[in-house]
């Protein structure tokens, strides 16, 4: 496969080419994000280590599965697009005040005692009227022009 004979220095984050899918999870954890399965091969990313790591068969209860090969980029910064909880893959935000992002509702409901009260004040300040600030010659115009229809 060409892969196997890879020997130009380790393998990243500890991973060694006879590492099965099981081997993976046990070093590394639980992946920010799953991919493939059905008529794919399935993959797990770990998007705060900048490793997709893609494995041989299609079948996600393999734990069998061995490595195929690895995808290697730059790490994502935990604060941006990351659950604030856990550190997978975030995939919404808290509806209130939208600061604080999550990967599940499980991980929304654990954070909520801790995010109530930055979440309140937040929210709070969104409902506050923006400071006065001098209008442009252009908004004058259009604020003439609506007064004088």
């Amino acid at each position: 496969d060409g892969f196997t004979a890879y020997s130009a220095s380790s393998l990243p984050a500890g991973l060694s080419w006879s590492d099965k899918s099981r081997d993976v999870v046990k070093k590394l954890g639980e992946p920010s994000d799953k991919f493939g399965g059905g008529r794919m091969e399935v993959g797990i990313g770990y998007e705060l280590l900048g490793l997709d790591v893609h494995f041989a068969h299609k079948n996600w209860d393999d734990a069998e599965n061995p490595i195929r090969f690895l995808a290697v980029y730059r790490p994502k910064d935990a604060a941006c697009g990351m659950c604030g909880v856990c550190g997978k893959l975030a995939r919404f935000r808290c509806a209130q005040c939208s600061s604080r992002s999550y990967c599940s509702s499980t991980c929304q409901r654990s954070d909520w005692s801790r995010h109530k009260q930055d979440c309140a004040s937040v929210a709070a300040a969104r409902l506050q009227p923006p400071t006065s600030r001098p209008a442009s010659a252009g908004h004058k115009r259009a604020q003439t022009a609506l007064e004088k229809a």
